[in-house]
C-alpha cells in the first residue's frame, strides 16, 4: 500500500498503544492477525457497548474477507454472546473499515474465540 501523496511504500509493523484496559484483550486478539490494524477501541462506549475498529486489505474486497471468515468462525463456536461485525465507509475516511461491537462483559470470551482461530495464508 502506498501513502497518498508520498510515493512511499507502507508495510504493517504491530506497534505498542494504550487502550481501554477492559477492551485490550480484544484489540490483542484481532492485531494477532497479519494485516489487521486496529484503529479505535473503547471499552464502554456512550451506548455502553465495546468496539473495536479496524482494517483489513486496501478496499470493500480485502476488507470484507477477513470479517466474513472470522464471522463464520464465530458462529461455528455458539458463543454465549452477541456482537456485530460491520463494515462501514465514512465519507471522511480514506477506506472502508469495520467494526465489532458487544457488550463489554464479553469481551474475554470473545477473544480467546478470536484468539483460537487461525486466519488462513
Amino acid at each position: 500500500m502506498k501513502l497518498k501523496g508520498t510515493g512511499h511504500e507502507q508495510v504493517v509493523v504491530k506497534v505498542n498503544a494504550q487502550v481501554d484496559k477492559g477492551i485490550a484483550p480484544l484489540v490483542e486478539a484481532l492485531n494477532g492477525f497479519d494485516g489487521v490494524i486496529t484503529l479505535d477501541s473503547c471499552e464502554r462506549g456512550v451506548t455502553g457497548a465495546s468496539y473495536v475498529f479496524f482494517l483489513y486489505g486496501s478496499g470493500w474486497r480485502e476488507l470484507g474477507r477477513f470479517p466474513d471468515w472470522l464471522s463464520v468462525r464465530l458462529r461455528a463456536l455458539d458463543l454465549c454472546c452477541g456482537y456485530s461485525l460491520r463494515l462501514e465507509w465514512f465519507g471522511s475516511n480514506e477506506q472502508p473499515r469495520a467494526q465489532l461491537v458487544l457488550q463489554p462483559e464479553y469481551i474475554d470470551a470473545l477473544a480467546a474465540a478470536i484468539r483460537g482461530a487461525i486466519y488462513p495464508p
